[in-house]
């Protein structure tokens, strides 16, 4: 353990030149990453941009690390996403995936607490051998996940109908779409907006006609159209396919806890 002078003579850790590792180990060996520099992120997010060809829409790769100095340990979560921004939850939704970069090495999303930490000495040394191997890891799982959910999402007829839906239909979108969702209710299935309802029918109409597979529930694999259809208002809004805000009467809705 390498020690800084703190107040009143006491042997404090030196403090790791984490960006500068990050800079050098991993953001370095990957082509078109470039680490973020938005002081509000929550750790270090290194990113990249592609196009999707078939919808002709950006995907977002993301590496998130999180660094304890105290613990002597980093934190990896890998996601991709069509949104401007990874929102921080995992899983799989139409518009993208999240996980953490230990459940892809061990093919697992059920893993034990002591398996998400990536481990070293308190030493830049010793930072750079965890990191080194952190970036094999995302060679090896991380870029083939970014690749799958990119085919994943581009390959998806529905999403596609969805896009071109939300473009002839812009005008009734209100650019407040989420806080108008989210003012009538916490639940997808309790949503009675006439525009989330007719827009999810049709999606369930398309999926039908199309004899796509649809899911009644949470999952990476067909169709969940009201998922789908709240991701892609969402998205619309987010990138100005939509009309005039609209006014909210604010109703007193309780969280679930």
């Amino acid at each position: 353990m390498e020690y800084r002078k703190g107040i009143g003579g006491k042997n404090l850790a030196k403090r790791l030149p984490t960006r500068k590792l990050l800079k050098e180990e991993i953001e370095a060996c990957l082509p078109d990453f470039v680490m973020q520099d938005d002081k509000k992120l929550s750790g270090y997010w290194i990113k990249r941009t592609r196009l999707l060809k078939k919808l002709d829409i950006d995907i977002h790769d993301y590496i998130q690390m999180h660094s304890s100095q105290k613990e002597k340990n980093y934190q990896i979560n890998i996601a991709s996403t069509c949104f401007n921004m990874w929102n921080g939850q995992f899983g799989g939704r139409s518009l993208g995936s999240s996980t953490g970069l230990h459940n892809l090495r061990l093919n697992s999303s059920a893993t034990d607490i002591e398996e998400t930490f990536y481990n070293h000495d308190g030493t830049e040394e010793g930072a750079r051998k965890t990191l080194y191997r952190i970036k094999k890891e995302i060679e090896k799982y991380a870029l083939n996940f970014f690749t799958n959910q990119s085919k994943r999402i581009d390959n998806n007829p529905i999403t596609l109908f969805g896009l071109k839906w939300i473009k002839t239909n812009s005008r009734d979108i209100p650019k407040n779409i989420h806080e108008v969702l989210l003012n009538e209710s916490y639940t997808l299935t309790s949503i009675k907006n006439p525009l989330f309802v007719r827009f999810a029918n049709e999606i369930i109409g398309e999926a039908k006609r199309m004899k796509y597979p649809l899911r009644p529930g949470y999952t990476n694999f067909g169709v969940v159209p009201r998922t789908m259809a709240y991701d892609l208002l969402l998205y619309a809004s987010e990138n100005g396919i939509c009309g005039r805000e609209h006014k909210i009467e604010k109703q007193n809705i309780v969280p679930p806890i």
